[in-house]
């Protein structure tokens, strides 16, 4: 049985298994992993008013989440949505999860925060036509550089 449902901070353990495995999967990882600065962030995404943790599960075990937070525009009072973390574990990537999860996160921000646009990034060129394919255009890349002391 597949689900979704909106964290809480019962889940933390849960998220930071989450948040090791997309770490380890990361090809920027940069440096140690910090449990603390992980259950900081996750901490005010689930209590912040302006933003959500939506887990992902399956038979009721935790196989993913979408987080997120929003933010006016640099140029206008128009709010966004913005992806923090998307990640649903690879051998249930063929569950179409991860639809069921950008819709609820779509849903949350256009229904519930009234926001007028939302911006996700992606790690994987592969997933750039799963983004096509619910609607999103590619409007940017970023580019990443270490800097060593």
């Amino acid at each position: 049985m597949q689900d979704l449902r909106v964290a809480t901070l019962e889940d933390m353990d849960a998220i930071l298994l989450q948040t090791y495995l997309f770490h380890e999967a990361h090809p920027y990882r940069d440096g140690e992993i910090d449990t603390g600065r992980i259950t900081e962030v996750y901490t005010q995404l689930i209590k912040g008013d302006n933003s959500v943790v939506i887990l992902v599960l399956v038979d009721g075990n935790i196989v993913g989440l979408i987080s997120g937070t929003t933010t006016l525009g640099l140029c206008n009072y128009k709010k966004t949505a913005l992806e923090v973390m998307f990640w649903i574990m690879p051998e249930y990537r063929t569950y179409k999860l991860a639809s069921r999860a950008l819709a609820a996160f779509e849903y949350w921000a256009k229904n519930i925060q009234g926001c007028h646009s939302i911006l996700v990034g992606n790690l994987d060129p592969k997933v750039n036509s799963f983004y096509k394919r619910k609607g999103f255009e590619l409007i940017e890349s970023h580019h990443w550089k270490e800097l060593t002391p």
